[in-house]
């Protein structure tokens, strides 16, 4: 009996080890594969109350869905066009009274025409100004005694077509096409029954969201009829490479420079680049059923200069000519714009931080730079 016993207990010692370390191996196999099944099927919490079923996400399952979702997440937005729709107007009190009245000199022979830029109350350059100053602004020259003209009348008036002008005619223009513009101005436009035009970089419309307008807004300004829209380029408002150097210049007034070619563009490689820009700003805006831009505001007021090139200059100006009646830009000694002007037409441009008593009074110094001529009627 007690060798039995021995025996079975020699047994037993040499069995356990091998029984254990064949059980540690099937764990070893077992346990993981139960884990990744489990992380693959619904959790059902019992039948006697509903649940949502639902997959519950492991980290290794997360981790390998992120890995690849990333980069593809992070590259289609890239592609799309971001719309955002019509942004919610802001109501701007319009004050009681206007901070200045003066009593100028009448004439109703030439046209003042005011830039603007963007409206924000974050004024992030000197090209913002509040909304509050604007409606300060726009208040002082209705009590003043201007009235507003659009587009189609002032480019009709420059191109030498008989217009009937109203008394102190004002043409009030908005570069570049910011939402704050329609978020801001138009209420204010509204109250006050004036107008103005939008000169479009057509390019930007719909993109850099929420600084630039979408489509929407700027058909939805244009049915209102106190917004008109003219041409600011397509991607034209920008700097390129002009030299192997690395330098930059304006899109319109330089050549550009090719590193594949190592070389400036020649001529007729120029004049395809832009006439295409140019086609394009006018394409845009007339695929969204709006009126031909016939107006152009040149970016960043080069008109001429800076160049690499002077030879280009007279081509750009063939092409501008082609396509619009009157070409913009922005002086610190601006006139009354009249039919027999030679472009680029002459705009009082309004910076942060002017009040309307100041900009009303650049405006007289405008009129003042005009002499008075006889009076034509118009019809």
């Amino acid at each position: 009996m007690k060798t039995v016993l021995r025996t079975l207990a020699r047994v037993i010692a040499n069995a356990v080890p091998r029984v254990l370390g064949v059980l540690l191996i099937a764990g070893a196999v077992a346990i993981p594969a139960y884990a990744y099944w489990h992380s693959t099927q619904p959790l059902y919490y019992g039948a006697a109350a509903q649940v949502s079923v639902r997959r519950e996400p492991r980290p290794l399952q997360v981790g390998i869905a992120g890995a690849l979702a990333i980069p593809a997440n992070a590259y289609w937005p890239s592609t799309q066009a971001l719309y955002y729709g019509p942004a919610a107007q802001v109501s701007v009190p319009l004050p009681r009274e206007p901070e200045a009245r003066r009593a100028m000199r009448d004439y109703q022979d030439g046209v003042v025409v005011l830039c603007y830029h963007d409206l924000s109350y974050r004024a992030h350059n000197r090209y913002t100004v509040t909304p509050d100053a604007f409606a300060a602004q726009m208040t002082t020259f209705r009590a003043s005694g201007f009235h507003t003209i659009g587009a189609a009348e002032f480019a009709a008036f420059v191109r030498g077509s008989r217009v009937s002008l109203p008394s102190r005619p004002l043409f009030i223009t908005f570069d570049d096409g910011a939402k704050g513009t329609s978020i801001y101005a138009d209420g204010i436009l509204r109250r006050l029954s004036y107008r103005a035009t939008v000169f479009l970089i057509t390019g930007d419309v719909s993109h850099h969201q929420p600084y630039y307008l979408d489509w929407p807004e700027v058909e939805a300004m244009a049915r209102s009829g106190r917004w008109s829209f003219g041409a600011h380029t397509y991607q034209g408002h920008g700097k390129i490479t002009i030299d192997k150097a690395g330098d930059v210049g304006p899109f319109l007034t330089n050549r550009m420079w090719l590193p594949a070619a190592k070389r400036v563009e020649a001529l007729d490689e120029y004049q395809a680049r832009v006439s295409h820009d140019l086609d394009r700003s006018i394409s845009d805006i007339q695929d969204r059923g709006l009126p031909h831009p016939y107006l152009f505001a040149y970016p960043f007021s080069a008109t001429v200069e800076p160049t690499n090139d002077p030879v280009i200059i007279p081509i750009l100006k063939r092409m501008l000519a082609e396509r619009f009646w009157g070409l913009m830009d922005n002086t610190s000694s601006a006139t009354l714009i009249r039919p027999d002007m030679r472009a680029p037409l002459p705009r009082v441009e309004v910076f942060h931080g002017m009040g309307a008593k100041e900009l009303l009074g650049r405006v007289e110094d405008t009129i003042a730079r005009s002499p008075a001529r006889a009076s034509r009627r118009r019809k």
